[in-house]
């Protein structure tokens, strides 16, 4: 993604949890607004540590999207540090932490599942190329054992 569709999606959070604070929402209906916004924060950050690389584009456009990723990244972390304000001084710095940490249980268990869901996957599909190589020499044999019966009876 670029750095202003990421720009987009944090300011859509933010907004979101802007509103949710001053409407008096419950914590955890903004959970998933927060969680989006600290998504934002990290696949930023993650573009401008490490920029997707291209062997088409001149030096320059490299420079100018690492700009535009690290401006983009300003941006989203000030509108971090507002919502945590605006969320601490409306629910207090203890509901914060809470959130954060509940934030990061569900998003180790979320690791957690996708790695479990790939493990299985992984297994399945030896299981099935185990299935599928012995079909095939199951087969072989049939077809050379029918060959070499035919062989026999037209010599025979």
């Amino acid at each position: 993604m670029d750095p202003f569709t990421i720009l987009a999606l944090a300011q859509t959070a933010y907004g979101a949890i802007k509103s949710g604070i001053a409407a008096g929402k419950e914590i955890q209906g903004m959970m998933q607004d927060v969680s989006s916004l600290m998504g934002s924060v990290g696949e930023i950050t993650r573009l401008v540590a490490d920029p997707p690389k291209s062997i088409f584009q001149s030096k320059e456009t490299a420079e100018k999207r690492a700009m535009d990723a690290y401006a983009a990244k300003q941006q989203i972390n000030k509108m971090m540090q507002e919502a945590q304000n605006l969320f601490v001084s409306e629910y207090g710095y203890g509901e914060w932490i809470r959130l954060q940490e509940e934030i990061t249980r569900i998003k180790k268990a979320d690791k957690l599942a996708a790695e479990k869901a790939k493990r299985e996957r992984e297994n399945f599909l030896r299981g099935l190329m185990i299935w599928v190589s012995v079909a095939v020499i199951l087969l072989c044999f049939i077809f050379v054992a029918f060959f070499v019966a035919y062989l026999l009876t037209v010599k025979g």
